[in-house]
């Protein structure tokens, strides 16, 4: 009995591990949707939606900080929302989630969102990768769209 027991205690202690978890998500599975309203009103509804699903927005920042190949020429606004790390435990190990949320001014009445999403699922003696998660990322999509409830009427003509 002691022996099982102590080998039971080994393998849970062999698989406590230290998980990095990285801010910036490469672009492996990304999810886009271009919405057509302010950049602005776009930003607050999105920080809104992430808040209501739960998901805390760690910092903003600029996305030419990480991706110096998509640097537009032109003065249009985008940003980069990091949300924090999302946990969940399981019999036999934990998962850990995060996203990143790009913006970008396409028009001044179009923007373009962008979601990464990452999940890291590890268990005792190795960690697995995922970068999909279609059902919480167009959920999180639907909401920006039912809540910006942009009509065609409510975008002004190209020559006013």
């Amino acid at each position: 009995m002691k022996r099982i027991l102590g080998c039971f205690l080994l393998l849970t202690v062999m698989g406590c591990a230290s998980i990095t978890i990285p801010s910036y998500i490469r672009d492996t599975n990304p999810y886009r949707r271009i919405f057509y309203a302010s950049f602005d009103r776009t930003r607050e509804e999105t920080r809104q939606v992430l808040s209501r699903a739960g998901w805390a927005i760690e910092k903003e920042t600029d996305p030419e900080l990480f991706e110096r190949e998509r640097i537009s020429g032109e003065n249009k606004e985008q940003t980069l929302l990091f949300t924090g790390i999302r946990q969940s435990y399981f019999f036999i190990g934990s998962g850990y989630s995060r996203m990143n949320i790009f913006l970008r001014e396409k028009t001044s009445h179009e923007t373009e969102v962008e979601v990464r999403y990452v999940r890291v699922t590890s268990m005792m003696f190795k960690s697995f990768y995922g970068y999909r998660n279609d059902p919480a990322v167009n959920h999180i999509l639907r909401d920006i769209e039912q809540g910006l409830d942009v009509r065609p009427s409510d975008i002004p003509e190209s020559g006013s």
